[in-house]
């Protein structure tokens, strides 16, 4: 992993907080009671910041945490794949509550 693959890997686990930090991911995850397993996520994200930076300085001499770091790297991605589809699915459950326009097109053309 090169130094811009270790700058995307810290840039893609900001990216996981803030998306589990979102208000509608949050509001979503209280409903469908994850938040408990969300809250988990975050606490563990934090820490793996935390040793992100020393293990990057590290990687150049222990082959150890180079795995380490790569395994690491795949499951950011494939976080980020879970957290993409839980949004997908808030926004799905969003669109849903509100009424479509053809729907009120149609009430207001019963009205007339």
């Amino acid at each position: 992993m090169s130094v811009i693959g270790e700058a995307a890997l810290s840039a893609l686990f900001e990216a996981l907080f803030k998306k589990l930090t979102s208000s509608d991911l949050l509001k979503i995850s209280q409903q469908e009671q994850v938040h408990v397993d969300l809250n988990k996520w975050k606490k563990t994200l934090l820490k793996i910041n935390a040793v992100l930076a020393d293990a990057e300085e590290k990687r150049e001499t222990s082959r150890l945490v180079k795995i380490w770091l790569d395994d690491l790297e795949q499951l950011a991605y494939d976080a980020d794949d879970i957290l993409d589809e839980f949004a997908t699915e808030v926004l799905r459950r969003k669109l849903k509550a509100e009424p479509s326009t053809s729907k009120i097109l149609t009430q207001d053309y019963k009205e007339l």
